[in-house]
């Protein structure tokens, strides 16, 4: 698959790959939803690419170079051993996510709030046996943020002395969530937001989006390919705020569960009015324009992660006085 919008992080994986200098532990660090996860998947993948494989180096050689120009990474992707990355099924890959820990514990899935020394004990493991199939054994961290202090400890132990033919692969939204003594040994690779021109292209290109569409949601998403999806899915419910009373709104935000499900709500709550006061503007309906205004600084804050109980709850007053 691609990897969009981070040529900087493509230029020092190609170079390192290229040199055989690759750090052993890298951190990539950056917002959620853009493409963290697919670079270190898509990484892997370089370990273990048929097409790159030592009885085809002259063949390998001109596919990297054409692969570095082409700011993309070196493999096929279509190979068996690229196959079964993609799927999470092979030998030498191993993904530690909520999922698989929730198996090692055998608990369910909405208890795994953290990253637990289960896990890297179990990523310990597997990087200790030697590879199979691949150049590298390769782990790839995801939510790495969610680390507990046990965990980050167990961790550490590990990147004081990488097993050989190891490749770790930290994610996270934050890096000081990190303590300073696992982020010292690693390679930090920060990723950023993806602009708006190549979102909407992507959109337009692989989800079949029209281009107005496809540009709003680009500039709605934030830069995150994951919130440009949502964005583009969620439901959309025909309840409007002003169908609510004032009482009948703050009735309807005490019996949210904030916690869990209240910022999608809020975001698909003013994604709709916003649409809704953009069509009534472009039916001729200049009384929208304030209205869209205050709108468009709501989802705003949203986007800036402002808690968006208190969010709404500004908006429905502002709406109150632009009626």
């Amino acid at each position: 698959m691609e990897i969009l919008g981070q040529p900087f992080v493509l230029h020092y994986l190609n170079e390192g790959l290229r040199q055989g200098r690759l750090s052993p532990s890298l951190f990539f660090v950056g917002p959620d939803g853009v493409g963290k996860r697919l670079c270190a998947i898509e990484l892997a993948k370089c370990f273990a690419c048929e097409e790159l494989a030592d009885r085809k180096i002259a063949r390998a050689t001109k596919k990297i170079n054409e692969w570095v120009n082409n700011e993309s990474l070196p493999r096929c992707g279509n190979c068996q051993a690229c196959r079964k990355i993609s799927e999470n099924n092979h030998a030498d890959v191993l993904l530690i996510n909520r999922d698989l820990q929730a198996t090692i514990l055998k608990e369910k899935l909405g208890s795994q709030t953290a990253i637990k020394i289960d896990s890297i004990r179990y990523l310990n493991k597997f990087l200790s046996l030697k590879p199979i199939e691949s150049q590298r054994r390769v782990v790839i961290v995801d939510e790495a943020h969610l680390m507990n202090t046990e965990a980050a400890n167990a961790l550490l132990k590990i990147l004081e002395e990488p097993p050989q033919q190891a490749q770790l692969i930290l994610l996270a939204n934050n890096e000081q969530a990190l303590p300073s003594t696992v982020r010292s040994r690693c390679a930090i690779v920060r990723f950023r937001s993806i602009p708006v021109k190549i979102m909407s292209d992507w959109l337009e290109r692989e989800h079949a989006v029209s281009e107005s569409k496809a540009i709003e949601l680009a500039d709605r998403s934030g830069g995150s390919f994951e919130k440009a999806l949502a964005f583009k899915d969620e439901d959309r419910p025909s309840t409007d705020l002003s169908d609510y009373t004032l009482d009948e709104f703050f009735t309807l935000l005490a019996s949210t569960n904030w916690k869990k499900e209240g910022r999608k709500r809020a975001e698909t709550a003013v994604t709709q009015l916003i649409e809704s006061s953009q069509k009534k503007l472009e039916e001729g309906d200049l009384n929208q324009r304030v209205r869209l205004q205050t709108l468009l600084d709501a989802r705003k804050h949203l986007d800036n992660n402002v808690p968006a109980k208190l969010v709404l709850e500004n908006l429905y007053i502002k709406l109150e006085g632009v009626r």
